[in-house]
């Protein structure tokens, strides 16, 4: 598939037209983007071994409604604004507790930004754009102290205090994470490479030990982690998943993972369960 096939077909999965580079068509991109494709770990548990070819992510999306987590969401998405003629830079991140990175965390997250695109309100131009972060920002934000994402969860932007970084996503308290920070210099997407494996293929990985997956939707936000699932909007919503079939229906019917055959459902099921039963048992000591 050329080029142009691919962003017509990733831009039909979004339901949405090519435009030239704008503010509101960068809103309405990105937040097409979260809401259209969950964030998700699944893939691993089916036993599939994605790479971070921008081109490939961008054709699962299309043709799957598919992406993987933060790699393969910005990959494909740095890959679009590309082909729409945005100017987007990649940056290592690192995902992190309150405390700040650690030694090794930079290259946990893929970032972008995008520049030469002001407004009135960001002369500058330059935009923090993000949609690998699962259940943090679902639009863009100035890159600017105190830039405010407050949709469902709310995110705000600041200098980094830490002894590494630029730039820390700060987010909010109910959040899967405490932060982000990344650095200004670009990379290239093969900087991701080794923690990639990482992720997706060491034991020790907790995208190998649970099922991850968000998604958003313009006043709400979907969050599953192993068996537990949370809902968030105007309230609350907590329920352990108890059953298989409870569990790809929710798969199906909220994330849009649907396309999982029954001998792999048994064997993430299974699996799943029994990292269940044993993080229970752990925590009731």
């Amino acid at each position: 598939m050329n080029a142009a096939a691919l962003l017509d077909g990733y831009l039909r999965r979004l339901e949405l037209e090519a435009e030239p580079p704008s503010v509101d068509a960068l809103d309405g991109l990105l937040r097409a983007h979260v809401e259209h494709v969950a964030w998700e770990t699944v893939w691993i548990h089916e036993g599939e071994t994605w790479g971070l070819d921008p081109m490939e992510s961008v054709a699962r999306i299309a043709t799957r409604g598919r992406a993987g987590y933060c790699y393969h969401h910005n990959g494909a998405l740095a890959w679009a604004l590309d082909q729409l003629g945005y100017r987007v830079h990649r940056h290592a991140g690192a995902v992190h507790g309150a405390t700040g990175p650690g030694p090794d965390g930079f290259g946990n997250h893929l970032v972008l930004t995008v520049t030469d695109l002001p407004s009135a309100d960001n002369p500058d131009g330059t935009w923090y754009v993000d949609a690998g972060t699962g259940d943090a920002v679902d639009g863009p934000l100035p890159l600017r102290v105190g830039a405010v994402s407050d949709s469902v969860m709310r995110c705000e932007l600041d200098a980094s205090s830490f002894a590494r970084g630029d730039w820390t996503l700060r987010h909010d308290p109910r959040g899967a994470f405490a932060a982000m920070t990344w650095e200004v210099d670009e990379v290239e997407l093969d900087h991701f490479t080794a923690t990639h494996h990482h992720l997706s293929g060491d034991a020790d990985s907790t995208f190998v030990q649970w099922i991850v997956a968000f998604r958003r939707e313009p006043d709400r936000l979907h969050r599953l982690q192993g068996l537990g699932y949370r809902r968030y909007g105007d309230s609350e919503h907590r329920q352990t998943i108890e059953s298989s079939t409870e569990l790809f229906e929710l798969l199906a019917d909220v994330f849009g993972i649907a396309d999982i055959d029954a001998t792999c459902q048994r064997s993430i099921w299974d699996r799943a369960a029994a990292a269940h039963e044993a993080f229970m048992r752990a925590n009731s000591r």
